[in-house]
């Protein structure tokens, strides 16, 4: 039997006019900042820390906008498991501090040493067909703002 582990997270959707807020560790990858639960933390709060941890920034977190499932193989990077079940809750966020960001060149470190380096805003009218250049993911992020439901995000 193989060792899977079953990991909970929390991610944050932050919007600001009519931008996204996107994270990497390598430039190569984008994606909404969050993390993993810590002991007997509420889904909210997890997402308010995970984003205080990997920006510096506070927000409001509002609805659960998307849950995911994925299995995910380990690699060499991941000592813990073999193998991951992670259910991803997505939440839209308000941003109560901004970041000071100069690009995708902005640097961070984590206050747990955690894994983001860059931070970068992106036009999400320019998501779905746009940014070929850029690996963003999850893929459906790249349509969510598309058949005028910009208007859910909007705060």
């Amino acid at each position: 039997m193989q060792n899977v582990r079953i990991i909970t997270t929390s991610r944050a959707v932050i919007v600001h006019n009519e931008q996204i807020l996107l994270v990497s560790a390598d430039k190569e990858c984008w994606y909404t900042p969050g993390g993993w639960l810590d002991g007997f933390e509420s889904l909210d709060e997890t997402c308010k820390r995970e984003v205080y941890e990997e920006l510096g920034m506070e927000v409001d977190v509002g609805d659960i906008i998307k849950v995911a499932h994925y299995k995910v193989a380990a690699e060499n990077n991941a000592p813990y498991f073999e193998s991951v079940n992670k259910i991803e809750h997505y939440f839209l966020c308000k941003a109560k501090t901004m970041p000071q960001l100069n690009g995708e060149d902005s640097i961070w470190v984590d206050e747990d040493s955690g894994l983001i380096k860059h931070a970068k805003w992106f036009d999400i009218n320019n998501l779905e067909k746009g940014y070929v250049e850029y690996n963003i993911r999850p893929l459906w992020l790249r349509v969510m703002f598309a058949n005028n439901n910009k208007a859910v995000f909007q705060h």
